[in-house]
């Protein structure tokens, strides 16, 4: 059984290169895919992972997209380009096009080989790519990168989005230490157009999909203690710290709509 217990600390790109290394090598053993966030129940997805897929559908339902509009869409903390992809291809307009940036080489490379055939869809690391041009994309969204938690990088994305584009994003805050998260999208220059809190939603899904990840976990049992404590952890398996601080209420999920005025 994974319980509460202090993880073990690694950089970004070592603790995402570690987990899309696993991802990969389950994908090639298993022919089933992984998807990394925490979840939304109830989902309207009969499909594995459809947890995680809601999620995504989640920030769509915040705003009104135009239906015939190609749109340039770029995804924040992208990893196996899973649900960006998608999107683009279930829910975004026919020739829109999609690029997902990531922190993990493991997880780009992935992308690279598994989607070469794709014209509109392309991947780059965060950390060798050069800036976007400003006014490139039409939406930006993103899912528990920890990325629209500074004012920083809210500037950064602003610049990328075309006057009247989205940011869509699910973040998580520790509401014990909870600065003022919407007063540095306002600073930025967004506009908010919808804020929802999903903290209820994602403790469901850690409950209903605990019996997979449990699984998964029972397949990676060859892992040294500590190892498994992290993913345990990661997941949000029940009984896990990370589990306990949003049943607890001390960590909260939202999911958030920001326009760039015209």
């Amino acid at each position: 059984m994974i319980t509460a217990s202090t993880r073990p600390k690694l950089n970004s790109r070592t603790k995402y290169n570690f987990i899309y290394s696993l991802f990969t090598l389950y994908e090639l053993r298993y022919n089933k895919i992984l998807l990394n966030n925490c979840g939304f129940h109830p989902s309207e997805l009969q499909t594995e992972n459809g947890l995680q897929y809601q999620f995504y559908l989640e920030l769509l339902k915040t705003v009104e997209l135009p239906p015939d509009k190609p749109l340039k869409i770029l995804e924040i903390g992208c990893g196996q380009g899973h649900g960006g992809l998608f999107l683009l291809q279930n829910y975004f307009a026919e020739h829109s096009t999609y690029t997902g940036i990531d922190i993990s080489d493991i997880a780009i490379h992935y992308c690279k080989l598994k989607y070469r055939h794709l014209r509109n869809a392309a991947f780059v690391t965060s950390h060798n790519t050069p800036p976007f041009a400003d006014q490139t994309f039409d939406v930006v969204i993103s899912i528990e990168t920890t990325y629209p938690r500074h004012e920083q990088n809210l500037q950064e994305l602003y610049r990328y989005l075309k006057p009247s584009g989205l940011l869509l994003f699910a973040e998580t805050y520790d509401m014990h230490d909870n600065t003022n998260h919407d007063m540095k999208l306002l600073n930025s220059g967004f506009t908010i157009i919808n804020k929802i809190n999903v903290t209820e939603n994602i403790v469901a899904a850690f409950i209903n999909d605990n019996q997979r990840k449990l699984a998964y976990l029972k397949k990676l049992s060859w892992l040294p203690k500590k190892s498994l404590t992290f993913l345990g952890h990661y997941f949000g398996v029940v009984n896990s710290a990370r589990f306990a601080s949003y049943q607890s209420g001390q960590r909260n999920g939202f999911i958030y709509a920001a326009r760039k005025p015209v």
